[in-house]
This record gives structure tokens, sequence and C-alpha cells, in this order.
């Protein structure tokens, strides 16, 4: 996660929050600014201090209070016009996040997104609810699926910052040894499709509707299989499901 300051940790807060805060720091700095010191020299300086800081400090509280109510108007936008996984894949990689973040805040998840600038460590966003704390890492590959190594690296930022849980969340599929190794050790894996089922449930509007389609299955192992285009011989150009393993499954099925 990229390092944050405190007007990160301050926008991450719900907005009518920073509003009662905007409220309280005010009435709080003039109130400090009553108070007595025996300290004859000491006295006219922090009455000027509490009194000059108490307006603009105020202001900058209700400033962060707009930012993240747009930032949360923006997040519920982002997951109510999504229709399929086609919508969701055509995402930038910062609305992918966002939109993610709004679908588990649905699900009574206190979220904690990704505001900062800097090198991530492979997570995401925090979710945290009935006190356990769970890292995600969103990945909006159209061109491949996610591998191993990705889930191995995300496994070392998990016991880092001794979360409870850890999420991989991609718009496509995993490969057979990512699955393996997020099982192996307790990750779970979501794929687009998976996603967008999970976006269907939690929109208002409901425009994604039974998202989820039956992957092909290879009739040789029964694994998932992948559409291709054949490059050479009688069939180059026409296109087939290959079996996801290839080379070390060679099953294929024609286009339905």
């Amino acid at each position: 996660m990229p390092r944050r300051n405190t007007a990160d940790d301050l926008i991450a807060l719900p907005w009518w929050v920073l509003l009662c805060l905007a409220v309280v720091t005010y009435i709080a700095l003039k109130f400090l600014a009553t108070i007595k010191f025996s300290n004859i020299y000491l006295q006219p300086v922090f009455q000027s201090l509490s009194t000059t800081l108490a307006l603009p400090a105020s202001l900058l509280l209700v400033f962060l209070a707009v930012v993240s109510a747009l930032r949360s108007f923006s997040r519920k936008r982002l997951l109510e016009k999504q229709r399929d996984i086609n919508s969701i894949q055509n995402l930038k990689w910062h609305q992918f996040e966002r939109l993610v973040a709004e679908a588990y805040a649905r699900q009574g998840f206190s979220v904690t997104e990704n505001v900062g600038a800097g090198a991530d460590d492979g997570v995401d966003l925090v979710l945290k609810k009935n006190g356990l704390t769970t890292l995600v890492q969103c990945k909006n590959w159209k061109s491949s699926k996610v591998g191993a190594p990705v889930v191995r690296e995300f496994l070392g930022a998990i016991t880092a910052k001794k979360a409870d849980y850890g999420i991989v969340i991609c718009s496509g599929k995993f490969t057979p040894p990512a699955k393996t190794f997020a099982q192996e050790n307790g990750i779970e894996l979501v794929t687009g499709n998976e996603l967008a089922q999970l976006i269907g449930e939690v929109q208002e509007s409901q425009l994604i509707d039974n998202p989820i389609v039956d992957a092909v299955k290879c009739p040789l192992c029964g694994s998932d299989m992948v559409q291709r285009t054949a490059k050479r011989g009688k069939h180059a150009g026409n296109t087939f499901w290959g079996c996801e393993r290839y080379p070390t499954c060679k099953g294929i099925r024609s286009p339905t």
C-alpha cells in the first residue's frame, strides 16, 4: 500500500464524520482560547494561536468532507453503471479498485482505499469486519491470466502485515498453479465472472443479471478451456476451445 499521510487517512473517513470533526475542532479551539494561564507571556500567545487556527482547521476538515463525499458518490455511481463482465474489464485500474471497494462496502465491510502515492506492497484495499482484517489485491488484466507468482508475492504482504485473510481479485481468470497455491495457503481468489456476480447482488439497479457463465471444460482433464485461433493447417483462422493446461494437455473442443 502506498505511504499514507494524515489527509489520506482523513479522506478515508465517511464525510459526515469529517463534518462532525470540523464542528468539534472549531468549538474546541475556541474554548482553549479562553483558558487562563498563570504565565502572562504564554497566555496571549496561546489565545492568539487557538483563535487563529480555529477557522482554517475547521474549513480544511469541511473541504476533506466534500472530497470524501465526492469519492463515495463516484464509487456508488461506478458500481451502478456496470452491466456485465465486459464493462468491468474495460475499466481503468483505479476504477477497478474503486468498484471492488464499493462492492465490499455494500457487504458491510469497513474499506480503506489506496489513496496515496508510491509502491503498494501488493495491497490495494484493506477490509475490516467483526474485528478481522482482510487485504485485497486487484488485477484488472485483459490479456492474460493471473499466475502463481502474483499470489505468492501477495502471501508475503499478508504475512508481513499480519492480516487475517487475503483476497486476490482479477477481471479474468487464474492459472491452475495460482489456484493450487492459493488453496494451500488460504488465499481467496475471485475471478472476473465471480466479481460480476457479486456486483449484481449488491446493485440497486440490478443491471447485471446472472453474470456467471459456465466455463467450457476440457474433455480430457476437466480443466477450464480458453478460446484460441488456429494459425496453421486447413483450419487456419478458425476459432476453437483449447485446454488451459496446453501443452501438458492437448484437449480441444469445437466452438458452439
